[in-house]
């Protein structure tokens, strides 16, 4: 069985670096991904918000040295869902998951196209490696 999520998207804000009571940093984004639709005889642009979640320390720090809304990321993950209470009323949320160095790949700047990237890949164009 296969659970494995691949977006290409930019961010809506800058990433939230938050720490768990352990002390452990993670990060939440929020990355948009659009697709454009035939309504009538128009195409009109639709865009679906996905919630990711890095608990991986050196992606965080990446992320939180690298990333800025609107940058455009390639992102692998597995899908969650989860379940929790605020308040007594019971809330969902569904995420993507990105806990291993392949999570993200590769910081894309200007809309340059991402290329496949290995650990010890030099920048080229105008994309940034994440350093991992």
């Amino acid at each position: 069985m296969i659970n494995q999520v691949i977006l290409i998207g930019r961010l809506g804000s800058d990433p939230e670096i938050r720490v768990t009571k352990t002390g452990n940093k993670f990060c939440n984004l929020g990355l948009a991904t659009n697709k454009k639709i035939k309504v009538g005889d128009e195409y009109k642009e639709k865009t679906q918000w996905h919630n990711i979640v890095v608990f991986q320390p050196a992606l965080v720090d990446s992320l939180e040295k690298y990333a800025k809304k609107g940058t455009t990321l390639f992102v692998q993950g597995a899908l969650e869902y989860r379940e929790y209470e605020v308040e007594g009323q019971k809330r969902f949320r569904t995420e993507i998951v990105c806990a291993g160095y392949e999570g993200i790949i590769r910081i894309v700047k200007n809309d340059s196209k991402p290329t496949q990237s290995s650990t010890n890949a030099s920048t080229a164009n105008d994309s940034v490696d994440v350093p991992f």
